[in-house]
């Protein structure tokens, strides 16, 4: 590659001048500057520079196959550059290889090298590599090394004749093993940006161009989506196969194009010796000349792209169409930049858009989104209100009549074009009642829209049950899915799935009203502490066989025969078996209270409240865990030193209204009432049904209060 000059001549009157160069015993010393402080990547530059030279090697020889490479594996720590050139002689192989500034491109733009530097980055890294030659007569073996003087020397180790191998170098790095890979990486990442990569014992990445031409390109990232940080960092450029990274802020571009040199995605090409670059071949050198031709390439590629879009969009039946069609760069360029370039643009001599108004009040916006809190990534449909929208190409306009068709029927509808799309979950189906049509900026026409009166609603899917009633086997067409725990209501109900039964055949299940329990509002919310009781009772803590819990549409219940039974009915048919297996441990609890209650230490009153809002619970918890820390006895078939279990097992059936309080337990309540009535109104600000009910028991306080005084 030429090098940039300047050949100004100066006068002066000082009449005694010398000559700049370096002392013999100098040498050494700056030998290792350009060695070992010239590169701030070492293992990097060594990539760079034997790969870049051996396609000079390929060029000068009129050769237009790609050379190859062999990266570093374990088996072999070798790092290699083979060209397929002419092959160098004996004194092209010294001269070359330990003399530095020797170059023999600086003639052309149509080689990298120039500098005389870049075939001596082996010493950058280590102290030795081997260098090999294949001319039409001989093949050379030599090992170029550091020596004593710490000049480098390179020395023949081999020399044969050469009968069939293809003429040309192969340098050869031994790589250390902790670097093999970090050298692979490096490699791969450099290699990415060749145009024509070489060959390679390892497969090599590749960007993804979505656009491009012999001057420019717009990548995406490896995944295939577009880069999310597409308007910061700055644009690349890639010249002679090496990537340069742009720094916008050196360009003082002010202009729309300015905007390309900040955008990731792009990638400008430049011929050989367009611009300046540093000693190193690690950065551009910003030179007058670097910027100029900076402003050139990116106010050319702004012009191509605004041509191109025109171009793109002329085919389309409507404005609007025309306008959603040229969202082609939108997501790889900064939105200041595809904005510019849509108003740039016509169709059938209109400008085009880039918004549209729905009028005074708002539609409805319908797409599938994910949550961050939902346990896994399935999109699920919501819907939103919009009084306007940007005219992308994820933007689907929607009509219906809305005095023929529901606003649920035309949902329907819109889950049929989505089922229908590759791209549901980024499509946007903006919902216009044909009744308000007149009220759409700029009007639309019947080429702009869909019109769901010809859609059919999607058919909800149903699972197919048989299902035993006495002798009889009849199919049963409902909704059945599985219910789970999970913090997001929208997360806990399983795709659908084929109903599990029980041992004696029957299923559980809770009827749904959209994501709740229908007669049990919220208590979803607490489906672990069911589980828990459920699996106490059903099996005694085992997993095996604990019983699913199905979900089933309201109003699909109806078709339910009685091998169905409910949550809550099936909790109390354990619950009623337990207490007769369990009488004995209840007549125990009773006899303990007395003298529990009676006993209370102050200091327990806070870790009672704190294990329930409610005053009885809280109570019963400590009475349990109180008398099972002094017993050392295990009741029945229950392992009845679990207090914890039996703690909920009572919560869960007092909450869900599927047992009374016991009398001692009522009993208990009275007597905390009256001797620590504070309790009672710490536990009824969360549970009482209305502020009379505070009231009476905060008065029921100060009455104590005035007894005591």
């Amino acid at each position: 590659m030429k090098l940039s000059t300047n050949t100004t001549n100066y006068s002066t009157t000082i009449n005694k001048s010398a000559d700049f160069g370096i002392e013999d015993s100098d040498l050494s010393h700056i030998m290792g500057i350009l060695r070992s402080q010239i590169y701030s990547d070492k293992l990097l530059a060594v990539i760079r520079e034997y790969s870049t030279n051996a396609v000079d090697a390929n060029t000068e020889a009129n050769n237009t196959n790609p050379i190859s490479i062999i990266l570093p594996t374990i088996q072999d720590p070798t790092l290699s550059f083979r060209d397929f050139g002419n092959g160098l002689s004996d004194e092209e192989v010294c001269n070359l290889y330990v003399k530095y500034g020797a170059s023999t491109k600086r003639s052309s733009n149509d080689y990298t090298g120039c500098l005389g530097i870049g075939c001596k980055a082996g010493f950058a890294y280590g102290d030795s590599f081997q260098v090999i030659s294949y001319t039409k007569s001989h093949i050379t073996t030599w090992l170029a090394r550091i020596d004593e003087s710490q000049r480098g020397t390179i020395s023949l180790l081999h020399k044969e004749p050469n009968t069939n191998r293809p003429t040309g170098t192969d340098v050869r790095v031994s790589i250390r093993k902790d670097d093999i890979d970090s050298c692979v990486s490096k490699a791969k990442e450099f290699f990415k940006y060749w145009k024509i990569q070489p060959h390679c014992n390892l497969e090599l990445s590749k960007i993804n161009i979505i656009e491009s031409t012999d001057d420019w390109a717009i990548q995406t990232d490896k995944s295939g989506h577009y880069q999310y940080a597409r308007n910061y960092g700055g644009a690349s450029l890639v010249m002679g196969n090496i990537r340069y990274p742009i720094d916008h802020n050196q360009l003082n571009i002010n202009n729309d194009a300015g905007l390309l040199a900040q955008s990731n995605s792009v990638i400008l090409y430049a011929p050989l010796g367009t611009v300046d670059i540093a000693a190193n071949r690690e950065s551009l050198e910003y030179t007058d000349r670097t910027r100029n031709a900076l402003v050139a390439m990116t106010n050319n590629m702004l012009i191509d792209l605004i041509s191109r879009t025109t171009k793109h969009v002329a085919s389309q039946p409507s404005r609007i169409q025309a306008s959603i069609s040229a969202d082609k760069y939108a997501s790889v360029l900064p939105n200041q930049l595809h904005r510019t370039i849509v108003s740039k643009c016509t169709w059938q001599n209109l400008p085009l858009l880039n918004t549209i108004k729905f009028g005074p009040s708002s539609i409805k916006c319908h797409e599938r989104t994910t949550s961050w809190r939902a346990s896994d990534n399935t999109y699920r449909n919501s819907s939103s209100d919009a009084t306007s929208c940007g005219l992308t190409k994820h933007v689907k306009l929607v009509v219906y009549s809305d005095d023929k068709i529901a606003v649920s029927n035309a949902t329907k509808r819109i889950r049929t074009l989505q089922h229908e799309s590759t791209t549901a979950n980024e499509d946007k189906y903006y919902v216009i009642p044909r009744s308000r049509l007149n009220e759409v900026t700029p009007q639309l026409t019947h080429d702009d829209y869909t019109n769901l009166d010809n859609i059919d609603p999607l058919k909800p899917t149903r699972t197919a049950s048989t299902i035993t009633n006495n002798t009889t086997k009849k199919s049963v067409r409902i909704n059945v899915c599985e219910v789970k725990p999970n913090t997001l209501k929208s997360s806990r109900l399983s795709e659908e799935v084929t109903p599990t039964p029980m041992a004696d055949g029957r299923y559980v299940y809770v009827p749904l009203n959209r994501f709740d329990w229908q007669g049990h509002e919220e208590w979803l919310d607490h489906l672990d502490n069911i589980r828990q009781a459920l699996n106490y009772l059903h099996c005694n803590g085992a997993e095996k066989n604990k019983p699913v819990i199905h979900g089933v549409k309201k109003h699909h219940v109806k078709k339910l025969d009685d091998q169905w039974i409910t949550l809550d009915a099936y909790l109390a048919e354990l619950f009623t078996a337990w207490q007769l297996n369990n009488q004995h441990d209840a007549d125990l609890y009773a006899k303990v209270t007395s003298k529990t209650m009676h006993n209370l230490p102050e200091k327990d009153m806070a870790d009672i409240l704190s294990q329930s809002p409610d005053l009885d619970i809280a109570l019963f918890g400590y009475v349990v865990q109180t008398f099972h820390k002094n017993s050392r006895y295990n009741y029945g078939n229950t392992d009845l030193t679990n207090s914890n279990d039996i703690i909920n097992l009572y919560n869960v059936m007092i909450r869900l209204q599927l047992t009374d309080r016991s009398n001692y337990l009522t009993d208990m309540s009275e007597y905390m009432s009256k001797h620590y009535p504070l309790l009672d109104i710490m536990s009824i600000r969360q549970w009482a049904d209305n502020k009379e009910d505070i009231a009476r028991h905060i008065h029921k306080y100060i009455n104590a209060v005035r007894d005591l005084i």
